[in-house]
């Protein structure tokens, strides 16, 4: 569990810090690794993950796939924001390119998206929405591969920035206040990160 509070830790610190200022997406997730990175080292990746080609080939015929194509019709590449390797136990990953290179190496335990809306003018509850099935989507790929379903966590992080979409916590709780998308999203967490860094639990 030290994982899960370390990043929940990270990104309540970087809500209150941040919450008035702009700032792109990249330049937030770049200060999460940071802050992240003397603990865990080369067991965090970024812009590791699935080619759609790839994606179908191996869950082809599976409820993952047909959540794929009802959700996520044109999405081409599954690329979580952040993923989290097992301990490497001193040894370096040869290839972290694609999610698959990495499982050959050591099983993946956490997968998490983020969406900082102090860097959006407005955010699509659409948008918002498809990070959910997408983690779905790749969780369960991980677990096809491995027998081992990772940890699955989105992260949406409030913003009182003057000309940032300003919805309050409750708002954003309920663009996942949904019956369907809570039974085809089982195991993902919504984590709803208010402007004082509090973290509320959409789930």
């Amino acid at each position: 569990m030290n994982e899960i509070t370390d990043v929940r830790e990270t990104m309540s610190s970087i809500a209150r810090s941040t919450s008035d200022q702009l700032h792109r997406e990249e330049y937030l997730t770049v200060m999460l690794f940071a802050s992240l990175w003397p603990k865990y080292s080369g067991r965090i990746l970024g812009t590791t993950g699935l080619t759609l080609d790839t994606l179908q080939r191996r869950i082809q015929g599976t409820p993952a796939d047909e959540l794929r194509k009802e959700h996520l019709p044109k999405t081409k590449d599954f690329y979580p924001d952040l993923l989290i390797t097992a301990p490497l136990d001193g040894h370096d990953l040869i290839s972290t390119l694609s999610i698959d290179a990495v499982l050959g190496a050591t099983q993946i335990t956490h997968i998490y998206e983020f969406k900082y809306l102090t860097s959006f003018p407005t955010l699509p509850r659409k948008i918002a929405r498809e990070d959910t099935y997408k983690l779905k989507v790749i969780g369960e790929y991980i677990h096809q591969e491995t027998g081992t379903l990772p940890h699955m966590e989105q992260f949406i992080v409030a913003s009182e920035r003057e000309k940032a979409q300003r919805k309050n916590v409750d708002a954003l709780m309920r663009w996942f206040d949904d019956d369907e998308l809570k039974a085809k999203t089982t195991g993902v967490v919504i984590s709803i990160v208010g402007t004082d860094g509090k973290i509320h639990s959409g789930r």
